[in-house]
């Protein structure tokens, strides 16, 4: 019973691995939701800059110089983007691998269930086998006396 008592408390610990695990991917999905977003709207920010058309030469300047300042803004959402991406889909990896650890502990406690049951079965067996021999042989002395 000791070595089920390890593997119950592994077992916990993988299950807690799991759970962080779950709450580390819903949150790198809503990051990854939240930069899309920020994304979308900074190529739309910068889109609508380009549509912005002035007759001074000066004004003209200062379009460029924003357009260009709003087009690395949308440019550094994408990567930001991309970069809650790839983290979300690493969390999710990261919860398959936790999930496979907690059913392999599972399994293992399955196991030693199992094993503990026969053993236990084969005992109360032999127990059996010794009484009914028991009584056999009393039954035995018992006739011939």
């Amino acid at each position: 019973m000791a070595a089920q008592r390890w593997v119950t408390t592994l077992l916990r610990a993988r299950a807690a691995n799991e759970d962080l695990a779950k709450q580390r991917l819903g949150a790198a999905r809503r990051r990854e939701q939240e930069t899309a977003a920020h994304a979308a709207a900074e190529r739309r920010r910068a889109a609508t800059r380009a549509e912005n058309v002035v007759q001074s030469t000066p004004a003209f300047l200062a379009s460029i110089v924003a357009r260009q300042a709003a087009a690395a803004t949308a440019e550094q959402a994408h990567h930001t983007a991309e970069r809650a991406r790839v983290a979300a889909n690493q969390s999710l990896d990261n919860l398959v691998e936790a999930a496979r650890g907690r059913r392999t502990a599972e399994e293992l406690l399955e196991r030693q269930t199992l094993a503990a049951q026969a053993q236990q079965k084969l005992a109360s067996e032999r127990d059996l086998d010794e009484i009914a021999a028991v009584g056999h042989a009393k039954k035995m002395m018992g006739g011939r006396g």
